[in-house]
């Protein structure tokens, strides 16, 4: 799937293919951003081995059966599109138009809609989203 909109200052690049970010992003907005697209793409390759340590670096506040919720894990790919990021000091939302292509019992399901999620900067500095927030959003990636 395509670009999803961070990554666009002039330390940072985002690989479409892999959606990872080359270089530091440049500012929190794109951090913050981040945390919502590591997350999702945690989820998406959910049987990878630091598919969950990676997951836990960008989450606050996950559930007490975590990581099951990642082990169950229907999501194949998704794209960001539209982003939009509020931020207070330590606490704010991101959202986006999302499209989701998940697996349903043998068959693909494409998804599209408009996801709202809470992140925080964690005592490190990392801004993470909150689980909670994402599962309310999406709940049949996150649930």
């Amino acid at each position: 799937m395509s670009r999803h909109g961070i990554g666009r200052g002039r330390r940072s690049t985002v690989s479409s293919q892999a959606r990872i970010i080359v270089g530091f992003p440049p500012n929190d907005r794109d951090l913050a951003l981040n945390a919502g697209v590591q997350v999702y793409e945690s989820f998406a390759h959910a049987s990878h081995p630091q598919a969950q340590t990676w997951a836990e670096r960008f989450l606050a506040n996950v559930p007490r059966d975590w990581p099951q919720p990642l082990a169950r894990s229907r999501l194949r790919d998704f794209r960001f599109d539209n982003p939009a990021v509020r931020l207070g000091r330590d606490r704010g939302t991101v959202s986006f138009i999302s499209t989701t292509v998940l697996r349903s019992d043998g068959s693909v399901v494409t998804q599209r809609g408009r996801v709202t999620a809470e992140v925080q900067r964690a005592d490190d500095g990392r801004w993470r989203a909150n689980y909670p927030s994402l599962v309310s959003a999406h709940p049949e990636i996150f649930r």
